[in-house]
């Protein structure tokens, strides 16, 4: 009885390992990040979300005049949260319209014009983003940033064109003060 328990731990954990080694959990896949070197030592990165098809959730505030929850089947109860912010996810692109990760949209936090961005890209890190709206089109600064975008700053800036398309462009360099 006690070599055949043993026998079936010894025989779990080699199928655990083969299973591992044949089908490992995670392999997240890098997509090439499409970039532009700026005279002053930034980089310029484009990315896109094409809407409607990107957009994963949407929250409105209670300026929102159609008051359009996504997906539709949440519910939202606006008397609960009688504020002016509107929360948009969305997948992200690069240039070529390969999903590179996540974006988050939320207007009107501080005032009507505020508005923050944070870009989600799995296998690089994270941006966090804030500026100005003026509906169709953002601007502002780099706040932070993990992994890769770690020490670095910039600009961005985000319009909405003709197509139904958000095109955002970001400005990153090191900080000021920095050392490589």
């Amino acid at each position: 009885m006690r070599s055949t328990f043993f026998l079936g731990i010894i025989a779990g954990v080699v199928a655990t390992l083969a299973l591992a080694w044949f089908a490992p959990f995670l392999n997240q896949e890098r997509v090439r990040s499409i970039t532009d070197v700026q005279n002053n030592g930034g980089r310029v990165e484009r990315f896109e979300i094409r809407l409607p098809d990107d957009l994963l959730s949407s929250v409105p505030g209670i300026d929102r005049p159609d008051g359009v929850v996504v997906p539709a089947s949440a519910e939202w109860y606006p008397e609960l949260a009688p504020f002016y912010v509107h929360a948009d996810v969305y997948r992200l692109r690069n240039e070529q319209g390969v999903v590179v990760g996540i974006a988050s949209r939320v207007r009107g936090v501080q005032t009507r014009d505020d508005v923050e961005w944070v870009l989600d890209l799995p296998a690089r890190g994270t941006l966090a983003m804030n500026g100005l709206s003026a509906d169709i089109a953002e601007v502002g600064t780099i706040v932070s940033g993990t992994r890769e975008f770690t020490e670095l700053g910039g600009s961005w800036e985000a319009r909405l064109d003709e197509d139904n398309v958000w095109r955002i462009d970001t400005v990153v360099q090191r900080l000021v003060g920095e050392d490589e």
